[in-house]
């Protein structure tokens, strides 16, 4: 459509920098926020998929795009200022200063040191390539939660073409067994790269080191194919993609519209959730009694069990074991049972399509009614709602 009946009609024309091949979720992810902004706010504007910005001009050389979002090279940022076109950035990698908008990194760092603490495991360690701009948010935020709390950290970088041929390949497996063969163990390992994950839960086990037992481990991208099918499967954040690529879109609509640009900072999005599954859900104590207490009520928690019960299957009195807790663990008894069988509750409502009725009966309520109240009571919503908001990307 010509520039001048674009403008008659408000009908732009947004270029989307996205390589759609990749198998990324982020990708995809924020290529659904953009275009779910667009359908909200202006269903008569068009939407091209650009990844390199190759259509920047028509076949009569006028400039196509109104607006330009998504993963930002340098060059791609120089044609848009070229040009004078808007732009918003949504890669945190991205080599141009430009408005952006990213998931909140130092979040998730401090969301899994959180979690592999709340496990028990003594020591949070990252492994993570060295030119990624999000390794020191991690880390960071691994160390808020770790400081706070006493316990230590420890990190590994590594290259990011690890697989690119076998020479460098091979440097990684070595430089991750000669890192893990100085640690003691247990520890919990954050990598965000799901496949460089899966290549070292491989390395554990051939060092004889169980995951989750020895290492626990948590990655960041939530690759489903991945996660759901490696042995353990693998706990993962899952970043609020489609949310990114909303507000990214919403900035830029902001700019086109004429409004004044916010502040430098970007604008950073809250991931959705940890998704914790085989590779760290077991707990870690130095105390024997709690050790075997966290171990059944991780596998029995999600059925229903009482104090009681806890305290038969760690061959103690519910005397002994709530003291034992409130020194190792730090809360009651109860309040671990509550928490391990919300976590697995919202695990079934999320990574399944198991009717509401029936995750219920799968969690060891014994009405409909009853499983609503506690987990209302637990989150504040309902499963229903929790489930609208938290299911996996499409």
């Amino acid at each position: 459509m010509p520039a001048n009946q674009r403008n008659q009609t408000d009908a732009k024309h947004i270029g989307i920098v996205i390589e759609m091949g990749r198998p990324l979720g982020h990708h995809h992810g924020c290529y659904k926020g953009i275009l779910d902004y667009i359908l909200e706010h202006h269903p008569n504007w068009q939407a091209s998929v650009d990844p390199f910005l190759t259509g920047v001009l028509d076949d009569e050389g006028r400039v196509r795009y109104d607006g330009i979002v998504g993963r930002i090279t340098q060059p791609v940022a120089d044609l848009a200022a070229k040009h004078n076109i808007p732009i918003v950035n949504h890669w945190l990698n991205s080599p141009a200063d430009l408005p952006s908008v990213y998931t909140d990194h130092r979040a998730c760092g401090r969301i899994v040191a959180e979690h592999f603490l709340d496990h028990g495991y003594p020591k949070v360690g990252l492994i993570s390539w060295e030119e990624d701009r999000a390794r020191p948010l991690f880390h960071a935020g691994i160390d808020e939660v770790a400081q706070a709390r006493g316990a230590e950290v420890v990190a590994l970088n590594v290259p990011y073409l690890f697989e690119a041929n076998p020479k460098d390949f091979d440097v990684f497996n070595d430089c991750v067994c000669d890192f893990l063969s100085q640690q003691r163990t247990p520890m919990g390992l954050f990598i965000p790269m799901d496949s460089m994950a899966l290549y070292t839960m491989q390395i554990c086990k051939k060092r004889g080191l169980s995951v989750p037992n020895d290492v626990g481990v948590a990655v960041f991208y939530n690759a489903l194919d991945l996660c759901l099918n490696s042995h353990p499967t693998m706990t993962s954040i899952q970043a609020n993609d489609a949310l990114v690529g909303y507000e990214a879109m919403r900035l830029l609509d902001e700019q086109m519209s004429g409004k004044p640009l916010p502040p430098g900072q970007p604008m950073l999005i809250a991931p959705k959730a940890l998704r914790v599954r085989g590779s760290s859900e077991v707990f870690v104590s130095e105390d024997p009694v709690v050790y075997k207490a966290l171990c059944y009520i991780g596998e029995q928690a999600r059925k229903g069990v009482t104090v009681e019960d806890v305290a038969d299957a760690a061959g103690v009195s519910v005397r002994t074991l709530s003291r034992r807790f409130n020194k190792y663990v730090g809360r009651s008894v109860l309040g671990e049972i509550n928490r391990v069988r919300v976590q697995a509750i919202k695990q079934v409502l999320v990574d399944t399509e198991i009717p509401l009725n029936e995750v219920a009966t799968v969690c060891g309520f014994t009405s409909t009614s009853h499983f609503n109240v506690f987990f209302r009571k637990a989150t504040e919503q309902t499963p229903g709602t929790y489930r609208k908001q938290h299911r996996r990307q499409a």
